[in-house]
């Protein structure tokens, strides 16, 4: 879907049923029992927040109430319109940055830098629902570290403090990958990482680093090139590389420069971010929709509402 669908979609008044389509919110059913009580039925009646009515139970001794916006992990407390949200995911989902979206939706910029935020932590619990080992038998996986470092503008003295590795890996079949953030590249660090993520009986490729240098005793194949000599693939075998690690390196990092100055604190986000847009492009390249078959999956079901409610 391009902007001018999405905007016809909003100026023709659907909001409500398209949010439903698409799962963003998951009301009662008219009718239903009561979770609370469990003997009331669910009616609707009339409100003055969007869109115009919520669920009740008929039970005078219950009386429980569901808004419309508590059955949607996106909207709980929002009070911006609906047709506003969408164009503010539209805007995300498409990276635009923060000024950009400003001037397309014409609102407050510190409220879409909310919502970018949420919208982040979204593809962070999708990391963590999602999370899974890669390879296996018949399966080559290329693992590398790299370094980021965090220095305002460029300037400024360097200090090792400033240093953030990171470890992954990438099937080149699937192309499944991982990324973890670690504190060193230290043997202690990163075979542990290797024995939970990658399947044994994987072939691993990886540059000469000694930390991976026993990995045949850890149950898996192993072969390496020698950057440290300028060798980007094996001599006796092309086909023994790390370049397409590499490629994700650099397209992590390009990721990150675009997204400018950020807290240290939500640079897992940020990775997570990137995690969700690279493999989710592979799957489906309208990544709107990807945006929201993303919120779709953190709705809470009917019989979640109150601990919902209670964890917002």
């Amino acid at each position: 879907m391009n902007l001018r669908a999405l905007i016809g979609l909003i100026d023709g008044d659907l909001v409500y049923d398209y949010f439903l389509n698409k799962g963003l919110i998951n009301p009662p059913e008219e009718g239903s029992l009561c979770r609370n009580c469990g003997t009331g039925k669910m009616n609707k009646q009339k409100c003055d927040s969007f869109p115009g009515f919520e669920f009740r139970c008929r039970n005078h001794q219950c009386r429980q109430r569901i808004k419309i916006s508590s059955t949607s992990w996106l909207l709980y407390n929002v009070k911006l319109p609906w047709s506003t949200i969408l164009l503010i995911i539209y805007c995300w989902s498409m990276q635009y940055t923060t000024s950009q979206a400003e001037h397309e939706i014409k609102c407050n910029k510190n409220t879409i830098t909310s919502f970018f935020s949420k919208l982040r932590y979204a593809t962070h619990l999708y990391c963590i629902l999602h999370s899974k080992t890669i390879g296996g038998p018949g399966h080559i996986i290329e693992i590398d570290e790299t370094c980021m470092v965090k220095r305002k503008y460029n300037r400024g003295r360097y200090t090792e403090s400033m240093h953030t590795w990171y470890f992954g890996g990438i099937d080149r079949t699937t192309r499944d990958f991982f990324i973890v953030q670690v504190p060193d590249r230290k043997k202690k660090t990163l075979v542990p990482i290797i024995r939970s993520m990658i399947i044994q009986g994987t072939t691993i490729y990886s540059d000469s680093w000694s930390s991976y240098k026993k990995l045949c005793d850890e149950g898996y194949y192993h072969d390496a090139v020698n950057h440290s000599i300028g060798e980007f693939v094996n001599p006796d075998d092309h086909s023994i590389n790390t370049q397409l690690i590499e490629s994700t390196w650099s397209g992590l990092k390009r990721f990150m420069k675009k997204k400018g100055e950020h807290k240290d604190g939500n640079i897992g986000n940020y990775m997570s971010e990137y995690y969700w847009r690279r493999k989710r492009k592979l799957e489906d390249p309208d990544m709107f929709q990807a945006a929201l078959q993303l919120l779709a999956s953190l709705v809470p079901q009917s019989d979640e509402y109150e601990e919902f409610e209670e964890t917002q």
